[in-house]
């Protein structure tokens, strides 16, 4: 239809140019009303296959871009209707193109506004439908309630495409206080989940599952968080570099462990500890730009130094005795066949 449109108007210009009796503003308005009223018309049966399918029965994504390909269809009718008007006002020779705007175009305003509060529901069931799929302990609570709206607003029995129907405009204004404050107690349940400080592997753990919902109005509060916990990873940094500083000479070893080995897992297992955070960190580099985020940075490149420099000595040290056994078995081994 939007391919068509241009030709359309040309058409109705040459109508308002030529016939007689369509040469009044009134008669010229409407036949624009009818062109409009059909428009509307033809949307309704694009977006519920003639009526066989109800919008919220439909699969969300691909109904979504029937509803914005419905708007550029009136965002088209209204441009090329614009440029015709523009072109003849130029042309001192015809007759200006000028008919009632809000009358031509009034119908399918309202009813695109529709389709975009439509857009704006369907929209918020796409991103609070992966609360139904999360593993968070807890917010079954919150993802029942959403649940629960949602199957309320799809029990309504009107057209949610009847523009006219003004049941909807209520039912949408209740829909958005509802999401505002299923907004509201997830914030509130997210920050109560970290209001009990675990161990820095755990709480980026959980705060990775809170990122992966992906729901948009979390976000700056995700991004507080890692902030929050890059200032406990800066403490936790400091006690690794105080228990290297205390156990470096004699680390603790598990028994029956060789003492080499044993002390170059210890290095490794303190290394882990700042490691693993560290590259979830670096993935979130806008919690990485404060003064105090670089002094941290900064020891835990010196703390990491220090532990991989402290393996590698040992290491080299563990090479040197394995090169002399090598040596004092060839010895023995020869001093044996001697005999």
């Amino acid at each position: 239809m939007i391919d068509c449109i241009p030709k359309l108007i040309n058409a109705i210009q040459m109508i308002h140019s030529i016939s007689r009796y369509c040469n009044t503003s009134q008669r010229m308005t409407s036949l624009f009303i009818k062109v409009t009223n059909q428009m509307v018309t033809a949307c309704k049966n694009y977006l519920t296959d003639r009526g066989v399918n109800r919008v919220w029965d439909q699969p969300r994504q691909p109904l979504i871009e029937r509803l914005k390909a419905c708007l550029r269809l009136n965002q088209e009718y209204q441009k090329c209707f614009q440029r015709t008007k523009r072109r003849i006002a130029e042309d001192p020779t015809m007759r200006p193109f000028e008919f009632s705007e809000m009358y031509i175009f009034g119908k399918f305003d309202t009813f695109c506004k529709r389709l975009n509060q439509i857009i704006e529901v369907l929209n918020a069931l796409e991103t609070f439908s992966v609360l139904s799929e999360s593993k968070i302990e807890g917010i079954e609570t919150i993802s029942n309630r959403f649940q629960h709206m949602y199957s309320a607003l799809k029990k309504k029995p009107y057209d949610p495409l009847d523009h006219r129907k003004l049941d909807f405009e209520a039912d949408f204004s209740e829909f958005k206080r509802h999401i505002n404050e299923i907004q509201k107690h997830l914030q509130m349940f997210m920050s109560g989940c970290f209001e009990k400080i675990m161990t820095i592997a755990q709480s980026l753990e959980l705060l990775g599952r809170f990122e992966k919902l992906g729901i948009p109005s979390l976000k700056s509060s995700i991004e507080e968080q890692y902030a929050c916990l890059l200032r406990h990873f800066g403490k936790e940094v400091e006690v690794i570099s105080k228990m290297y500083q205390q156990h470096c000479e004699n680390p603790p070893v598990h028994r029956d462990v060789p003492p080499i080995s044993g002390r170059i897992s210890w290095a490794r297992q303190l290394m882990r500890r700042i490691r693993n955070p560290m590259d979830i960190f670096e993935r979130h580099p806008s919690c990485l730009k404060t003064p105090e985020a670089i002094k941290i940075i900064c020891n835990f490149n010196q703390v990491a130094t220090v532990l991989v420099e402290f393996e590698i000595l040992y290491h080299k040290g563990w090479l040197k005795q394995v090169e002399i056994a090598k040596t004092g078995m060839y010895f023995a081994i020869c001093m044996c066949l001697f005999l």
